[in-house]
């Protein structure tokens, strides 16, 4: 987890030292610091074939995150094994059930329900929220599509009913165990994944060994804007932290693989000012001390795709009240839905504000959600309106046509907006 040098990866040169070459040492084991030696380096001990301690001046910690685990499913238990798993193991489960219980509604859960539906089992997803993907940063009519679609698909959703309260593994390897849920149901399933949400990974790290302050108890660690983690000594801390492994960052939301690429660009940055500086100079329009985009690009890999930047409406809302607009297009809309017809579900959203036609979010479910996002994230991150996209005009047949008919209806939507107000 250690490194004191600056990469411009796409060359291949160290900026920093002036060389040409670059040749990081890699050591397989598990890392936790020892302390800081008289120079002030971070010492490092690596638990490996090979046991060593590494001094470095600088430290990036990108361990990720660990499935959360209830202690009262039977994860231990002999005839358990192979038939109960977590979002860790079931990478490992080589087999497509007749039927899997699925008990969660984040994106973990909602993304393997529909690989499992698609690879042919039977899936039943049992969860305590009112709909799919709540409380995890989705805005609420992406929800609601993903729960219809995976409905559609044949996917038993039992909404507001995921407490567990008895389970019983199968009576051999490969046969068929139960569930009960709070409700009184009981489901017979061929496996059960129980995707709950995940943990920072830095609890094993020994972080206050070198002067830091210890994990949350959620095991992410707290950092400032640069991706810094706080010396509880008060002393001059180079430790930084990407990924899974942070908490309460200001690239925003926490917990994904677009976040984490984020987090990384800043920490780098916040690591080697002088090296990025030299790198990417600002020259041109470019602004002096200039921030990275607050809202990264966001990508769930669900169904035909799902991507969002900036705030949901329900957010919004709470922020701004009344002062909140939003407007949709659906795919079916386009003129390439013409030529190439798409589900008539799939639609971009855009939350804005009415008094200001500022744009402070774009949600997307669809065909290409993915690869559309990154308009939507140029709007939100330079802070402008819908009167931004009508004049960036798509190119011709392509499914980028969405952004301009909702942003059109948010316009016309406006002009009444302001009438009502006259």
């Amino acid at each position: 987890m250690t490194a004191d040098l600056f990469q411009d990866s796409s060359v291949g040169a160290d900026v920093v030292a002036g060389r040409t070459e670059f040749a990081p040492t890699v050591i397989q084991g598990r890392a936790a610091f020892k302390g800081r030696d008289a120079s002030g380096s971070y010492e490092v001990q690596v638990h490996g074939a090979a046991p060593t301690v590494v001094h470095a001046p600088t430290v990036f910690i990108a361990t990720g995150s660990a499935s959360t685990r209830l202690p009262s499913l039977p994860f231990d238990e002999a005839n358990a094994t192979g038939w109960i798993f977590d979002s860790d193991s079931i990478v490992g489960i080589g087999r497509v059930p007749e039927h899997i219980f699925i008990q969660g509604g984040g994106l973990i859960a909602v993304e393997y329900a529909f690989i499992f539906e698609r690879l042919g089992a039977k899936v039943t997803l049992a969860l305590r929220e009112e709909r799919v993907l709540q409380g995890k940063d989705v805005d609420i009519d992406i929800s609601a599509a993903v729960g219809a679609r995976l409905e559609e698909r044949g996917v038993e959703i039992r909404y507001g009913d995921g407490n567990v309260v008895k389970v019983t593994p199968p009576a051999e390897h490969g046969g068929v165990g139960s569930v009960e849920l709070g409700s009184g149901t009981v489901v017979e399933a061929g496996a059960f994944l129980s995707a709950l949400g995940r943990g920072g990974a830095a609890k094993g790290l020994n972080v206050e060994n070198a002067g830091l302050r210890p994990p949350l108890p959620s095991g992410h660690l707290a950092v400032d804007y640069n991706s810094l983690v706080a010396e509880s000594t008060g002393g001059d801390c180079r430790v930084f932290v990407a990924g899974d492994t942070v908490k309460d960052c200001a690239i925003y939301p926490g917990g994904l693989l677009s976040t984490g690429l984020a987090q990384g660009h800043v920490a780098v940055r916040g690591a080697f000012p002088e090296a990025w500086r030299a790198t990417f100079p600002p020259v041109g329009r470019r602004v002096e001390g200039s921030k990275m985009d607050a809202f990264p690009a966001v990508a769930f890999w669900i169904d035909d795709g799902v991507a969002t930047v900036g705030v949901t409406e329900q957010a919004a809302r709470m922020a701004h009240g009344d002062d909140i607009g939003t407007a949709s297009a659906k795919y079916s809309e386009t003129v390439k839905a013409c030529v190439q017809p798409r589900p008539d579900d799939e639609f971009l959203k855009i939350v804005y504000l009415k008094t200001s036609g500022s744009i402070l979010g774009v949600h997307i479910f669809g065909k290409d959600a993915s690869e559309m996002i990154n308009h939507g994230a140029a709007f939100v991150n330079r802070g402008q309106t819908i009167w931004d996209v009508i004049h960036s005009i798509p190119p011709a047949v392509t499914y980028d046509e969405v952004f301009l008919r909702a942003a059109r209806r948010a316009c016309y939507s406006m002009a009444q907006f302001s009438g009502e107000r006259a």
